[in-house]
């Protein structure tokens, strides 16, 4: 089946692409007005299919390699050394009390990785980083670029405010490392999802063990 191709209006394709991340900064789990967003874009315009949904600059193996390495890396920095100054600085740990019912719960912890992969992973990958960056940049210009990484960055961290100060903090942290990624594979997404879907694996597996409920 062909998609839809509309000829978007700029103010239109801008607050498609941008308009979501308001609700990100002012509303508890706002981020949601983003992941809507996202597929309406996705449907409608071939002009953001074309800029959001790029998978790779070179072999997928490759990417995929890179991506789950990256993750491991990112989150045994976040455990092991950013948060841990984080929680000394603020006085206070990540607030993961919403994930309790996944501490010992096998069940329960299966499912939310496989929702990591596909929320986390996925959508938000392509939501706050292809969207925002990515096609971003092609309707405001390359000049952007910087601008709109740093703005998802903030939003992102904003997103996660039900976590608390900290854990707003360490998200807005990891979303930057993310959204580097995004940027060093040339605004491809494969190589940030698998990065983004091992370091939500390896968080969902830490609350499991309870390694760092809060």
């Amino acid at each position: 089946m062909r998609l839809p191709d509309v000829v978007i209006p700029k103010p239109i394709a801008l607050l498609l692409c941008l308009g979501g991340l308001v609700p990100e900064l002012l509303v508890p789990n706002g981020g949601i007005a983003l992941l809507v967003a996202a597929p309406v874009a996705l449907l409608l315009s071939g002009e953001a299919r074309a800029a959001i949904l790029r998978w790779a600059p070179g072999p997928a193996g490759r990417e995929i390699a890179i991506g789950l390495t990256a993750g491991v890396l990112f989150a045994a920095v976040s455990m092991l050394v950013i948060d841990p100054m984080l929680a000394a600085l603020l006085h206070e740990k990540t607030d993961l009390s919403s994930f309790a019912n996944l501490r010992g719960n096998l069940a329960n912890t299966l499912v939310f990785m496989l929702l990591a992969w596909v929320i986390g992973g996925l959508l938000e990958e392509v939501s706050a980083r292809a969207m925002v960056i990515g096609w971003g940049s092609k309707l405001l210009g390359e000049r952007w670029t910087v601008p709109l990484f740093l703005l998802s960055t903030l939003c992102f961290g904003a997103a996660h405010l039900y976590q608390g100060r900290m854990g707003a903090i360490s998200a807005g942290i990891s979303g930057l490392l993310f959204g580097l990624l995004y940027l060093w594979r040339r605004k491809t997404l494969l190589t940030p999802i698998m990065a983004h879907g091992m370091f939500d694996t390896i968080g969902i597996a830490a609350i499991y063990l309870g390694l760092n409920l809060a």
